[in-house]
């Protein structure tokens, strides 16, 4: 395993920055309780899915954050994807039609999978092994869909719930 570089710290704390950010400017007070639900069922799928692909030898994460205790990268595995999930998840657009969901999901699952093929060719952060691109690409498209049928299925559930979102 390779130390942090100096670059790759950049990136990491540039990433969790942004997306602090983003959070930050995004996602409005009153909808903050869905937010965490999002957020953190979103870590129990990258939790669960990260590790496995890295133990498969599928990808590995050269250069990580916490590399004693995890084979993943906790700032891309347990903080911004789950964060970019809330922000699929809140701001999709409800009612506006079947193309336009699925622009939604294909401009957020291709922005994503374009800056990691970025960082995979450039950086140590990630390396594909038995992994490409499209691997990604469904992988996330796959794990936005399971959260927000779960996030509709809550907000039905709570008491006097929608599954509409507001």
């Amino acid at each position: 395993m390779a130390p942090l570089l100096w670059v790759e710290k950049m990136i990491l704390v540039g990433s969790c920055l942004v997306i602090a950010l983003l959070l930050w400017k995004f996602v409005p007070r009153e909808r903050l309780r869905d937010a965490w639900v999002i957020f953190l069922f979103n870590q129990i799928i990258t939790g669960a899915g990260g590790p496995f692909v890295v133990e498969k030898r599928m990808l590995e994460y050269p250069v990580r954050e916490f590399s004693y205790a995890n084979s993943t990268s906790f700032v891309f595995e347990f903080y911004a994807y789950p964060a970019l999930c809330v922000l699929f998840n809140l701001h999709y657009p409800e009612g506006k039609g079947l193309a336009r969901g699925l622009l939604h999901y294909l401009l957020f699952t291709s922005g994503i999978t374009a800056y990691e093929k970025v960082l995979e060719v450039y950086t140590d952060l990630i390396r594909y092994i038995k992994w490409e691109w499209y691997w990604t690409f469904v992988s996330i498209w796959l794990t936005f869909w399971i959260t927000r049928v779960f996030y509709l299925w809550f907000r039905k559930a709570l008491p006097g719930g929608d599954a509409r979102v507001p």
